[in-house]
């Protein structure tokens, strides 16, 4: 059996799937249905068969270190088996009672939000505390309440209910109005930005705008007797003018132009040179300009 295990991945695997009796690489290794980070003062999880006899694995609420947190995430993801995430492997009344405070403030935390934060977590736990009973034959009264109110959609009372929907509403309209300034700004920024470019194309700046979020074509303009793109090439307008005669005789594919650029790819909507893909319609105003 090899106990040197390549990483910590293959431990927690080895782990979870009882593969071995035991494993460690680095800081985490595992004996029997345990398994540790650094040592056996802090037991991650452990795999148990509960009195449903049903197979179960128990994971440690507790936190010690950020590589221990690491660690925790690594076990967490080789898990395949039902899982309970409680503090103690031994004492059920304490998970029960950890169950009931964490569902307690997530109520509490959701009353006060201003969206629906943690209903899916209040839910969740309730499910995940209603499973542990049911795993470990625990009759409590307080858990079975909770579930019963879940069923009920009646988690909370019609007070906390209206608290929550005007929260969700106060937070539904707080970001309509950012999402409009939002636009609003993008509208600004759009503006300005189609300005500089047209203030590119007259040659009255040398560099051509960008700009991510307003993606344009490639973008042609004349300057003394060169053709110059958006993209910071050049021909000149000799060599434009051949061009424009070989597309109207069809005759453009592979064309050689100044500085070896070639013409890839020639159709209705574009013509391909290079890496630039030139709108036709940008080729037109260019014909036009120059008066052909």
């Amino acid at each position: 059996m090899r106990t040197h295990l390549k990483n910590h991945n293959e431990v927690a695997h080895f782990w979870a799937n009882q593969s071995q009796t035991e494993g460690k690489a680095g800081n985490i290794f595992f004996e029997g249905k345990s398994i540790y980070s650094y040592g056996k003062h802090f037991e991650i999880a452990r795999i148990v068969t509960a009195p449903n006899k049903m197979e179960c694995v128990l994971f440690t609420t507790r936190d010690y270190s950020v590589s221990t947190t690491h660690h925790k995430s690594i076990v967490w993801r080789a898990i395949n088996q039902k899982m309970f995430t409680v503090p103690s492997f031994d004492n059920t009344k304490e998970n029960i009672d950890t169950y009931l405070k964490k569902i307690v403030e997530l109520q509490a935390k959701q009353t006060r939000a201003k969206s629906n934060n943690y209903g899916d977590d209040l839910n969740d736990t309730i499910n995940e505390a209603f499973d542990y009973c049911n795993y470990f034959r625990i009759k409590s009264i307080a858990i079975r309440k909770w579930v019963t109110l879940k069923d009920d959609k009646q988690l909370f009372s019609p007070a906390e209910l209206k608290k929550i929907k005007d929260q969700q509403a106060k937070f539904l309209l707080q970001k309509k109005a950012e999402r409009q300034a939002k636009e609003l700004r993008l509208q600004n920024q759009k503006a300005e930005f189609l300005a500089e470019l047209e203030k590119w194309k007259n040659g009255e700046i040398e560099r051509c705008p960008y700009n991510w979020q307003f993606p344009t074509d490639t973008l042609l303009r004349i300057s003394d007797d060169r053709i110059q793109t958006s993209k910071g090439a050049e021909i000149t307008v000799k060599c434009a003018l051949r061009l424009w005669n070989a597309l109207k005789t069809n005759t453009a594919d592979n064309m050689v132009l100044d500085n070896n650029y070639t013409v890839n790819d020639v159709n209705p909507s574009f013509i391909k040179i290079g890496c630039h893909q030139i709108p036709m319609s940008e080729i037109n105003r260019i014909a036009q300009i120059l008066n052909v």
